[in-house]
């Protein structure tokens, strides 16, 4: 691969086409398949859930079998795909250099006793001191953080910890390499800044340091505040014999009586946190001693590795008024004032790293599958990382180029590039209704506008003045929301206007929620029942048999609902065997068409009533050219009988009873 130019303009498209092209060929044994599940990853609606899913996608020409076929049994050439990575632009810091950050993502997997190398892995909880261990496949990242108002990071390169593994040699090789391959790349060459390697509190700065003293990189790092490090030994007096000192003073974090007048000292703003105010310290050293990682180490003197000790201290943080302060180590030595606010700043920014590791978990479904090797784990991370860079690699230098609509981290509110048009504007029913027939993209060719006005004025929910959201929207709203069930409103939303080209109202979850309430529960369950119905033709195969056209109904008592009042005296609590359930829970009963699965006819309701009673609820649709296909919780003599008197015929499993054997 060539040197890169970084003054040189790109094209961002160019770019992101060479890097597909190259990870193509990465792609060493099962490429096809492993290729076309990453372009699935990547453009599936809504979170991934399961792997089994992305077979479904557009992108994924294959069947389930390849999927993990391709996971289970191919190959890929990390060696090249890391070089690969470490040639596409990278975001840098306001001075120019590149800023990494390192930490360790798990993977969990607590019920997998067959699967090998496994750790335990330290997982925070939701209350304070409530972290525990759970067995899993732990990952050491490496990422490239940017600056500005943004969260996004690029991922460099990922190894799985193993049981045997030294975590701080594993990360000091890792760094090595990554920083060797962007020296190669292009991305540092000789006169640049050092790259900045930021670590949290799990990582021994001043070892890392030592491993990593040969290359052009400095290390930053939190340390835990009850450590003690030493000033240098004081000059000897002249005519003082005897050994020279080892060590000079103490420090100790928890004791400002052992601080000395800090050799810089600045105070900032800052938006959220009111002053920020920082103490710097030159040229201190831990105390080394000849066990654990330094008992390998040579006959002689440990080595003294000094650095400059950073006490973080800020007004106050959002919800604790009280915070306590932080304590940072940097490698170097003889810093000014503007390098110890640039390295506050800098660790703060490593945070963009967790925001990382819960989009990949809990968009990209990084977590999700059940693999049992962690070979195949090591290949579904790889292509997990591939697709964070396809997604932002190329934005990264091309700041013409906006992300696309709707793409932004969990919790973030998705960018919008349309300005937003007074509700006054919208004139509902005119020749500037945005809401016309027919613009509501895929939803309008199922479900005709006229039919939704028609339920609306059936029902009496049609709107009695002009308003910005029409009942019409909210129908559809409504049924977009059924088919993005793992988004919020306003992604919703996003998703149901992507095809308008002109400006349209962007209304708040509170607007969104009104809406929904406005129309209620009446338009819905008439649109329902006059859409429901049989959907094959006679030549289609599957849904008949003999001159009987085949019918089945069974139920589903797992749907959880929210748990507020209105819900529970509803609905109940189902009982369980600690006790009641922990949420309220809703029984679903379908009668639906075999071979197509068109649902007929549906009722729903508490748990507590049974699958039979609304099996009798779903009788009135049989006709008598049905034959209807059941399970054995449905030979009740009862509802046999009302199957009878509708002229349809049954074919009902029968529990076996009475049956002695010889």
């Amino acid at each position: 691969m060539s040197l890169l130019q970084r003054d040189v303009l790109r094209d961002a498209f160019a770019e992101l086409s060479h890097f597909r092209t190259e990870f193509h060929a990465c792609l060493t044994g099962r490429g096809d398949a492993l290729f076309e599940l990453a372009d699935a990853l990547l453009c599936t609606e809504g979170p991934v859930k399961t792997l089994v899913g992305l077979s479904l996608a557009p992108e994924h020409r294959r069947g389930h079998g390849a999927l993990y076929g391709g996971l289970n049994n191919g190959r890929l050439d990390v060696a090249r795909l890391r070089r690969s990575l470490a040639g596409l632009p990278l975001p840098r810091a306001a001075d120019g250099r590149l800023v990494l950050a390192v930490d360790v993502g798990n993977w969990l997997r607590p019920d997998a006793n067959t699967s090998p190398d496994r750790l335990f892995c330290h997982t925070y909880g939701r209350g304070k001191g409530s972290a525990q261990m759970v067995p899993g496949w732990p990952y050491a990242f490496v990422a490239a953080l940017e600056p500005g108002r943004t969260s996004w990071s690029a991922v460099l390169d990922v190894v799985r910890l193993c049981p045997w593994d030294d975590e701080i040699a594993v990360t000091a090789g890792q760094v090595r390499e990554v920083v060797q391959r962007l020296c190669a790349a292009g991305q540092w060459r000789a006169g640049d800044l050092p790259v900045l390697v930021v670590v949290d509190a799990g990582y021994d700065v001043t070892r890392l340091a030592f491993l990593l003293a040969d290359l052009p990189v400095e290390l930053l790092g939190r340390m835990r505040s009850d450590r003690v490090w030493y000033f240098p030994p004081p000059p000897q007096p002249p005519g003082k014999v005897g050994r020279k000192p080892k060590r000079g003073a103490e420090f100790k974090f928890e004791d400002p009586a052992t601080w000395p007048a800090p050799a810089i000292t600045t105070v900032t703003d800052t938006t959220h946190y009111g002053q920020a105010v920082t103490a710097a310290w030159d040229r201190l050293h831990p105390l080394l001693i000849r066990r654990s990682a330094w008992a390998d180490y040579p006959e002689g003197e440990l080595p003294v590795i000094e650095g400059t000790v950073i006490r973080l201290q800020v007004d106050h943080l959002r919800g604790d008024r009280n915070p306590r302060p932080v304590w940072l180590c940097w490698s170097g030595t003889s810093a000014t004032a503007g390098d110890v606010d640039r390295l506050w700043q800098a660790f703060l920014r490593r945070f963009d790293l967790e925001h990382t590791f819960r989009m990949i978990k809990q968009v990209m479904g990084w977590t999700a599958p059940k693999l049992r090797d962690p070979a195949a784990a090591d290949r579904w991370t790889w292509l997990v990382i591939v697709q964070c860079r396809e997604v932002k690699g190329p934005e990264t230098v091309s700041r013409g180029h906006e992300m696309p609509r709707g793409l932004c981290y969990p919790g973030d509110r998705p960018r919008s590039s349309r300005k937003q048009r007074p509700c006054g504007s919208v004139c509902h029913g005119g020749t500037n209704d945005v809401f016309a027939p027919g613009h509501l993209g895929e939803l309008t060719q199922v479900v005709p506008p006229e039919l939704v006005d028609a339920v609306l004025e059936e029902t009496g929910a049609r709107e009695r003045r002009l308003r910005c959201l029409p009942s019409r929207v909210g129908v559809y709203f409504v049924l977009a929301l059924g088919l993005f069930e793992h988004l919020g409103a306003r992604l919703v939303w996003t998703k149901l206007i992507a095809g308008l080209a002109t400006c349209v109202p962007e209304p708040s979850e509170k607007a969104l929620r009104d809406l929904r309430r406005r129309i209620g529960a009446a338009p819905i369950q008439r649109l329902f029942e006059v859409l429901a119905g049989p959907l094959a033709q006679p030549s289609t195969p599957g849904v008949s048999y003999r001159r009987w056209q085949t019918v089945a109904f069974d139920g589903c008592s797992s749907l959880i609902v929210p748990d507020h009042e209105r819900n529970r005296s509803w609905l109940g609590r189902p009982a369980s065997r600690l006790g009641q359930a922990g949420y309220p829970r809703l029984m679903l009963m379908t009668l639906c068409e075999t071979g197509t699965r068109g649902v007929i006819a549906a009722a729903f309701g508490p748990v507590a009533k049974g699958e039979t009673y609304y099996a009798q609820q779903l009788t009135s649709n049989l006709t008598p050219g049905m034959l209807l296909l059941a399970d054995r919780a449905f030979h009740t003599n009862d509802l046999l009988a009302q199957v009878a008197r509708r002229g349809a015929q049954f074919l009902v499993v029968a529990p076996v009873v009475g049956i002695r054997r010889s």
